[in-house]
């Protein structure tokens, strides 16, 4: 019994060896327990069926935890495709939009018929007159986008980062 007291302190102390604990559950476990010692009954034999208990093997839990976050991890890819799909959709409608109305905004409703642009003229005089409004007017087209591109490069200027 002092044995116990002994153990028992030491154990209290977390100073016991392997064998000594194992003296303690087996005196525990037994059938003649002092008076003295049956309030430590209860916290043995909890202490007992504590270590009754396994572990679930820690390969099969990891593998488990893993395939639920791969899961998991896929469905938020799918959403975020899916999503994404939609997105990509939608610019490519608003990207040909937007080039239509830039691409058909020049061509005129009405179609040129090739016979009134092809004129066939017999008399040089009316050719170098129809030749030189031809030129002034590629003239004037050319120094109209020739001031509009000067007056964009003036902002260009303006706006200088470096």
């Amino acid at each position: 019994m002092n044995n116990i007291n002994e153990i028992l302190e030491k154990y209290w102390e977390a100073e016991t060896t392997l064998e000594e604990e194992c003296q303690l559950y087996q005196y525990f476990n037994s059938s003649n327990i002092s008076q003295e010692h049956q309030l430590y009954t209860d916290l043995f034999a909890e202490l007992k069926d504590e270590k009754s208990v396994k572990a679930p093997d820690l390969s099969t839990f990891i593998t488990q935890i893993t395939k639920e976050d791969v899961t998991s991890v896929q469905k938020t890819k799918i959403q975020t495709l899916s999503i994404r799909r939609y997105i990509y959709a939608a610019a490519a409608v608003m990207t040909l939009a937007i080039a239509s109305v830039f691409l058909f905004k020049g061509v005129p409703t009405s179609e040129v018929n090739s016979s009134e642009v092809v004129k066939e003229i017999s008399d040089p005089d009316e050719a170098l007159e129809v030749t030189m409004e031809a030129l002034a007017l590629i003239s004037n087209k050319m120094n109209h986008s020739t001031e509009k591109v000067k007056e964009e490069m003036k902002v260009l200027q303006k706006i200088s980062i470096f």
